[in-house]
């Protein structure tokens, strides 16, 4: 599909730049942007993989009141000084 955009001519000049130095065209440049962002938004990218998180779930009530968590949050971790 092709689609027509305007850009400030800064902006322009700096997307010719990258598409030399990294040895693409325009539109190419443009795709890998447009990919990555649509990828950022859909989960985590990991490389070229994108990987979506489990969905969250409730694990209970908190067991320490909340005046505790910042003692808790210092405490050391098994094994660790």
């Amino acid at each position: 599909m092709k689609t027509e955009i305007e850009l400030p001519e800064d902006l322009y000049r700096e997307l010719e730049r990258l598409a030399r130095d990294e040895g693409l065209n325009i539109g190419q440049v443009v795709r890998l942007g447009v990919e990555q962002l649509v990828g950022d938004r859909r989960g985590i990218r990991v490389g070229s993989v994108t990987a979506v998180p489990p969905p969250a779930r409730h694990l209970g009530p908190f067991l320490r009141p909340v005046e505790d968590w910042r003692l808790l949050s210092n405490d050391p971790v098994d094994g660790e000084p």
